[in-house]
């Protein structure tokens, strides 16, 4: 498998590590030199970790930066508040996010390579994946992180143990899985922030985007403009920023359609949606049920995509009725009776509309996965073969 991905130069990292200079002191540059010794002990006395401790903060990456982000064999990320809020922390993550990705391209297999540490205790964004960085719940390590074991001198053994810990995670991920080096090397002003959730383009069927069920396409029906539709603020906790934060955290990407009252999708925009293969997730803001022509184009896609959507209906305080409900199940009928994971009616706070967001998407996604495996794609056909053969949609007027 290895012959498939492009090899490194002889000037490789075994590991790279990414932390915010608002944590740097003198426990950081312990952590480093006690991690890069147990990683030669454990593999290779040649094998070097890279600690950049000169580039300004916001400037674009220097060419030893650059390459060893493009090059370095794991990522080792040093959670805490301060990291989440830094620009270029964000940037260095993405890196290795898209790195696993061109690997997952090539081998159809999602690797390691990043290895979170958590330095101080924080909340974690949405957009990441959920790696395992926990010893066990409730350990000193959960509930202080290891810049406090570090410190504390009665903690020395904790500390030693951990440090052999992810020595051999990290020499394991190495041996497991090599990640593709970047050619040519990243551009911090060309490379996203892994913490900000982005908003979903309307690119779903562009020829460089990704299909299948690592792709999702949102849809958001409502009378109001998406940036007005939010529980609270800040801004992000829109719908489309909480579902877009959601998507990457699960490493799917993604899209929006565009929902036009006024104008039903052509036959031609409905084949591209169903031939991307991709998830297809419905955001109904239920008073929008009032609208006749939001009714109507709702019931078209209810009636085209049931097989490989989902819906949820977001209410939004002292906007949800009986006539609202019944308006509902009436015009989402075929998704309404299949009910959750991919239909979650009501949805009133943003906790919830993450978390019905995250079945349907967990749902769908192995519900495709399956699909691709079990369906041979001939070997003459198109790139938009449809692997999700679409069912007829059942009638209205049948008993739900």
């Amino acid at each position: 498998m290895g012959s498939l991905l492009p090899r490194r130069n002889g000037g490789e990292f075994s590991f790279f590590l990414s932390y915010s200079r608002g944590n740097a002191d003198e426990w950081l540059k312990k952590f480093f030199d006690d991690l890069e010794k147990g990683v030669r002990l454990l593999k290779n006395r040649t094998w070097t970790g890279f600690m950049d401790q000169r580039q300004e903060i916001g400037q674009e990456w220097d060419e030893n930066i650059a390459n060893a982000l493009a090059g370095s064999r794991v990522l080792v990320s040093l959670y805490s508040g301060d990291y989440f809020g830094r620009e270029n922390c964000g940037k260095e993550f993405q890196v290795f996010l898209q790195r696993r990705r061109e690997y997952q391209k090539l081998t159809n297999f999602r690797p390691g390579g990043i290895i979170p540490v958590l330095w101080a205790p924080c909340q974690v964004p949405r957009t990441l994946p959920d790696f395992l960085y926990s010893e066990l719940p409730g350990s000193l390590y959960e509930r202080e992180g290891l810049q406090y074991i570090a410190s504390v001198g009665d903690e020395e053994v904790l500390y030693r143990k951990l440090i052999r810990k992810f020595a051999r995670l990290i020499c394991e991920s190495a041996d497991s899985y090599e990640l593709p080096a970047l050619t040519p090397p990243p551009k911090f002003s060309t490379i996203a922030n892994a913490f900000e959730p982005l908003l979903p383009p309307y690119d779903f069927d562009a020829p460089e985007a990704t299909t299948g069920p690592d792709s999702a396409i949102f849809v958001y029906a409502g009378a109001n403009r998406w940036d007005e539709c939010a529980f609270a603020p800040p801004g992000d906790r829109a719908f489309l920023y909480i579902a877009s934060a959601v998507a990457m955290g699960k490493e799917i990407d993604p899209h929006q359609l565009r929902f036009d009252p006024a104008a039903p999708l052509s036959s031609a925009q409905m084949q591209r949606v169903i031939h991307s293969n991709s998830i297809v997730i419905l955001l109904v803001e239920g008073a929008s049920l009032a609208n006749d022509s939001i009714r109507a184009r709702l019931q078209e896609l209810d009636e085209k995509l049931a097989d490989r959507a989902a819906a949820t209906v977001i209410w939004r305080p002292r906007t949800r009725t009986s006539a609202l409900e019944d308006a509902v199940g009436s015009t989402l009928f075929n998704l309404a009776r299949r009910r959750a994971p991919v239909f979650h009616n009501p949805v009133e706070d943003s906790s919830q509309l993450a978390d019905a967001i995250s079945k349907s998407l967990d749902h769908l996604q192995t519900k495709f996965t399956t699909s691709f495996q079990q369906i041979a794609r001939p070997i003459d056909a198109p790139n938009d073969f449809p692997l999700i053969p679409q069912l007829p949609p059942a009638s209205r007027t049948e008993a739900a």
